[in-house]
């Protein structure tokens, strides 16, 4: 079993070296305090986020009381603290200077540069929204990549492990300059966080990212990354229009012989899917071919989960067999019940086959 996401971070020997390199420059700082402060009862108990937020808390308690003081003394050591483990940088500044803003949004612009600013930013845009967000604007054009990033990741009405930004889920209107700045971003990074932001804003406005994504269709080869990524909800979920403007367009092809083995199967073994697909019409046929999985719920009903099978072409007449093997298998995120589960092909967009299995557990 993979080892738990709050044990690989914010270990002993990152909060050994924080509170030496603190005091090195804060010779004030109690060390062997603030450690005893980190580690305490609650330590165990507590999770990843938790985790993140008691550190910097703890810090809050040993750092000098002034903000802009203990913001100098943070920024001094940051370039010393990388990845997920410095996200307690951005965290204490979220929890300590809110009411300092111009000082708070020049250490996550440091900040950011070496682990994330995406969870702490949102508060300010909660609290001060137009002015954040033109700080924000103003990061999607600077000269390092992170810090653009984070104009884009920071402002996801949708973003994962943080709460949600209900303003842009009812109105993207002040996230879309940043994203139109980004949408040629020499940087994957920042490619792939305006698709997912794209993405999370489709969930409630789809018209007006399938607007935006048409007025951006071009040659450039990162700018149609964004735009197929930007997507991937709408065309699961079988949005024509979405569909249509990736190129996957109605078409006349036959689904026939689906089969499911085996038919019963127990927790972590495969399940294989197999079918025939034959084009039927005059013309080739660009395919988009999901399975949906509509797994039983403890209240005997079934859920759908989209997956993607594949993406392929068939001249008129042209038959393929296509197959794929899905394991059932434990995960944190869902809980099997026994049952009939449901599976259906579905085919840009339109469901063209169904059968069944049973699982035990």
């Amino acid at each position: 079993m993979a080892e738990l996401l709050k044990n690989q971070f914010f270990q002993r020997p990152f909060i050994q070296k924080l509170a030496e390199r603190i005091r090195s420059t804060s010779p004030q700082f109690n060390a062997e305090l603030f450690e005893k402060a980190v580690f305490n009862s609650e330590w165990d108990s507590l999770e990843l986020k938790g985790r993140m937020t008691h550190i910097a808390l703890a810090l809050g308690n040993h750092l000098p009381k002034e903000y802009e003081r203990a913001i100098e003394t943070l920024s001094y050591i940051v370039h010393e603290f990388e990845g997920f483990d410095g996200m307690v940088f951005p965290e204490f500044t979220r929890l300590f200077g809110l009411d300092h803003w111009l000082v708070s949004m020049n250490a996550l612009e440091l900040f950011t540069q070496y682990s994330s600013g995406e969870f702490a930013i949102r508060y300010f845009i909660q609290q001060e929204e137009l002015k954040t967000m033109n700080k924000m604007l103003e990061w999607s054009q600077h000269s390092n990549h992170h810090v653009r990033r984070l104009s884009s990741e920071g402002c996801r009405p949708r973003l994962p492990w943080a709460m949600a930004l209900s303003t842009f889920k009812k109105d993207p209107g002040l996230v879309l300059p940043i994203l139109e700045n980004l949408k040629a971003d020499e940087s994957e990074y920042v490619c792939k966080s305006v698709a997912n932001n794209l993405n999370d804003i489709a969930k409630d406005n789809p018209d007006i990212v399938i607007d935006l994504c048409k007025k951006w269709k071009t040659s450039d080869s990162r700018t149609a990354w964004i735009i197929k990524h930007s997507l991937r909800s709408l065309i699961k979920a079988g949005n024509p229009k979405a569909l249509k403007l990736l190129g996957f367009k109605a078409v006349n092809v036959d689904v026939r012989n689906f089969k499911i083995s085996p038919e019963t199967l127990q927790l972590g073994e495969d399940v294989t899917l197999e079918f025939n697909i034959h084009n039927q019409g005059k013309e080739k046929a660009n395919l988009h071919i999901d399975y949906i999985i509509y797994f039983k719920k403890a209240n005997g009903s079934n859920t759908p989960k989209v997956f993607k099978l594949t993406t392929i072409k068939l001249e008129p007449g042209q038959k393929e067999t296509l197959s794929k093997a899905h394991e059932i298998y434990a995960i944190t995120t869902r809980k099997y019940y026994p049952g009939k589960q449901i599976v259906e092909i579905q085919v840009n967009g339109k469901v063209m086959a169904k059968e069944s299995f049973d699982l035990t557990i």
